[in-house]
């Protein structure tokens, strides 16, 4: 989507600058936030989970290579290797402007040049913005899934609990007369 983007702007002439720098602001505005919802979401999974539960989801499930606690924490790190790349990306474009309009780095291409670069970086941080925006789905996926399975092991221990009391058969009544 962002490439068809990109083209789109190269096709129709304009320069794309000042998308570029629209996007640029909405990654550093957003991306932060995201980032810190996944860490957290992250943690939850790393850091707080009963042993009863860890012992049973670090087992690789059948058939499969992988746990369920592996599928999770990796996709958890993948978001998070990619929320990072993309913040940084819009953070090393934010310098580059900031450079740029001080006059401290100047670049002379052609105007027809610099529609295509801009064209590229604009391909380039759509890109990384819209994958950022669109792992938030599968994060909130992660977070519910694991706090369904949570609930589950929750749910069982209390029945197992419930199922490990011995039966009162009615013994100290009898005892008593």
């Amino acid at each position: 989507m962002s490439v068809v983007i990109a083209i789109a702007f190269v096709i129709q002439g304009e320069d794309s600058f000042g998308y570029i720098v629209e996007v640029k602001n909405l990654m550093l505005n957003m991306l932060p936030n995201l980032l810190g919802f996944t860490l957290a979401g992250y943690t939850l999974i790393v850091g707080f989970v009963q042993e009863t539960m860890t012992s049973k989801i670090t087992e690789p499930l059948e058939d499969e290579k992988y746990s369920t606690y592996q599928k999770t924490s990796g996709t958890f790190a993948v978001n998070i290797l990619f929320q990072i790349v993309a913040l940084f990306g819009a953070s090393l474009y934010h310098l580059y402007i900031l450079l740029v309009s001080k006059n401290i780095v100047t670049f002379k291409v052609s105007a027809n040049t610099l529609i295509w670069l801009n064209a590229f970086f604009l391909g380039l941080i759509l890109f990384l913005f819209f994958i950022s925006l669109f792992i938030i789905y599968k994060i909130v996926l992660n977070v519910f899934d694991f706090s369904q399975l949570h609930h589950y092991f929750i749910g069982k221990s209390k029945i197992d609990a419930v199922n490990a009391k011995p039966a009162d058969t009615g013994s100290k009544r009898q005892n008593n007369s």
